[in-house]
C-alpha cells in the first residue's frame, strides 16, 4: 500500500515538473525565439503527444493516428525552417488545447459509448442512478460545448479577426469561465436530477 500510494505521488510530482517545465519553455519561446521554426512544434507537441496516447489507450485508434499525423506534420513544418508569427502561436496553443479536449469529452458522447463525466463519477460512487446518469452526460456535453465555444472565440478574437480583442480575451476569458461552468452545472442538475436525488 505504501509503496504504492509513493508510486502515485512520484507519478503526480513528476507530471507537475513537465507541466512547469512545458510552461517554461513556452513562455521562453514566445518572449525570446518567437521565429523559431521549432516553436510551432514545441508549443503543441507535448499535449498531441498526450492525446493521441490516451486516444490508444481509450481505444479510439482513429484519434491516436491523427494525433500521430499531426506530431508528424510538426516536425515536417520545423524541418522546413519557416517561422510563424508569435500571433499565430498564441492562437494554436489556446484554440489548439480548447479543440482537443472539446474532441476529448465529445467523443464519450457517441452512441454505445459511456460519457466521460459518467465514468468518472462510476469510480467514485460505484454505480449511478438513472437521474445521476442523465445528469453526468449532460455535464459531459456542457463541457464540451465550453471547450468549442472557447477554441471559436480563441480563432474570431485572433488577428488579423480584431488585434484589439486579440490582446483583450487572453484576459478576460478566465474571468468569466468560472460564472459560465457554475451556470452551465446548475443548469444540467436543475433539468436531470429531481428534486429527492439532489
Amino acid at each position: 500500500m505504501g509503496d504504492a500510494l509513493a508510486s502515485s505521488r512520484a507519478r503526480w510530482a513528476a507530471g507537475a515538473a513537465a507541466a512547469l517545465a512545458y510552461a517554461a519553455v513556452s513562455h521562453a519561446l514566445m518572449t525570446r525565439a518567437q521565429d523559431s521554426p521549432w516553436s510551432l512544434a514545441i508549443i503543441l507537441g507535448p499535449a498531441v503527444v498526450l492525446g493521441a496516447a490516451w486516444a490508444w489507450s481509450a481505444g479510439r485508434r482513429w484519434l491516436a493516428a491523427a494525433g500521430v499525423l499531426v506530431v508528424v506534420l510538426l516536425m515536417l513544418q520545423g524541418a522546413i525552417g519557416k517561422g510563424i508569427p508569435a500571433r499565430w502561436l498564441y492562437l494554436a496553443q489556446h484554440a489548439g488545447v480548447h479543440l482537443a479536449l472539446a474532441i476529448g469529452f465529445g467523443s464519450t458522447l457517441r452512441r454505445g459509448a459511456e460519457p466521460l463525466i459518467s465514468a468518472l463519477a462510476r469510480r467514485v460512487h460505484g454505480s449511478l442512478s438513472p437521474a445521476m446518469e442523465r445528469y453526468t452526460r449532460q455535464v459531459t456535453l456542457a463541457w464540451t460545448l465550453y471547450f468549442v465555444a472557447m477554441a471559436t472565440a480563441s480563432w474570431c478574437c485572433s488577428p488579423p479577426a480584431s488585434s484589439r480583442a486579440g490582446r483583450c480575451w487572453p484576459t478576460s476569458s478566465p474571468p468569466c469561465s468560472p460564472p459560465a461552468s457554475s451556470w452551465a452545472n446548475t443548469w444540467c442538475a436543475t433539468g436531470c436530477i429531481p428534486t429527492s436525488n439532489a
